[in-house]
């Protein structure tokens, strides 16, 4: 289990949480760097399963879930059909490597957000949290 931390930032007055479904660590720490100072709390998810669980233990707690898409134990697909069932309210950021349009269609049958590449500038990345802050 990851565990998540604290920084300064966007969600203060709220104490909203986001949590990040990833089993890549390398890609837990370049996001947990890259959002010190613009997020209040991230929590992380080593899988698909360990997110759901969370989001059960406190729907409202998450403002925001973003999730990989490939995953062990349950994907990131499997994951937002969990997650609407269950009645999340937030919203839901796909930051993914590889990911067929198929399958990003299969998400946006699901109302997700916004879907991302890896690849992509995590800058746009940032910006669409803040959207999703101010908007959401």
């Amino acid at each position: 289990m990851k565990t998540g931390f604290s920084a300064t930032g966007m969600s203060r007055s709220r104490g909203e949480r986001i949590l990040y479904a990833e089993d890549n660590d390398v890609f837990i720490e370049m996001l947990r760097i890259f959002l010190a100072g613009s997020v209040d709390y991230l929590d992380f998810a080593s899988d698909g399963r360990e997110a759901l669980a969370r989001i059960r233990e406190a729907p409202h707690l998450y403002r925001l879930l973003i999730t990989d898409h490939a995953m062990p134990e349950m994907d990131g697909l499997a994951l937002v059909r969990a997650v609407r069932g269950c009645h999340f309210k937030g919203r839901v950021i796909v930051f993914s490597g590889e990911i067929s349009d198929s399958v990003v269609e299969e998400y946006r049958t699901m109302s997700v957000h916004t879907i991302l590449r890896k690849s992509q500038d995590l800058d746009l990345l940032l910006s669409i949290i803040r959207s999703a802050d101010t908007n959401g």
